[in-house]
């Protein structure tokens, strides 16, 4: 090997020499730099988020509260006015309990039971012997402020209820006009 090559080897080392490596004030600046971008950018989807989120529990209301108006609407078009059977309806009650045919058990006569207690309306269907019907015995509502059935005349009920679920109110009211009335 020649004086010349040698000279030629020094040379390329020191080119690979002057390459620069990232400093660790380098690094620092470009790690505080992402951080601040990731925190702008975070706090431009979170409330985007939050809004979705709350939309989601009001319409998650509205649709429990129409389900349940439904579900004891049905219910109280199959009551029936009978001498024997008292019907329990009213405005300052915290229990409501009437009689009806039920659409599963053909002729059969049952009992309705709604109680509204706390936040929380339950519905219970028991058949002639008091005994709760398996298949459709028991219907828990959660998150229910107000409830209540009235008479409005001799062939009238309204339902009222309304469920909040902390951020949105939702309330349905219905005429009912029980067929057996």
């Amino acid at each position: 090997m020649g004086v010349l090559a040698m000279k030629r080897m020094i040379k390329n080392i020191n080119v690979f020499s002057n390459i620069k490596g990232l400093t660790l004030v380098e690094l620092l600046v470009a790690i505080t730099l992402l951080g601040f971008v990731l925190t702008i950018a975070t706090a431009m989807i979170l409330p985007s988020y939050e809004i979705y989120d709350s939309s989601t529990r009001r319409m998650s209301a509205s649709q429990l509260a129409e389900l349940a108006k439904t579900e004891v609407s049905g219910y109280l078009r199959m009551a029936i006015d009978d001498e024997d059977k008292e019907n329990k309806f009213g405005d300052d009650r915290d229990n409501w309990e009437f009689y009806g045919y039920h659409r599963d058990e053909g002729n059969d006569i049952v009992k309705y039971i709604l109680s509204h207690n706390s936040d929380r309306l339950e519905i219970e269907v028991r058949n002639s012997e008091n005994e709760e019907i398996t298949r459709h015995s028991r219907m828990i509502v959660n998150n229910v402020k107000d409830f209540h059935i009235v008479e409005i005349d001799s062939n009238s009920l309204e339902l009222y209820i309304e469920i909040d679920d902390g951020e949105k109110l939702a309330e349905k009211r219905i005429t009912v006009n029980p067929r057996n009335f």
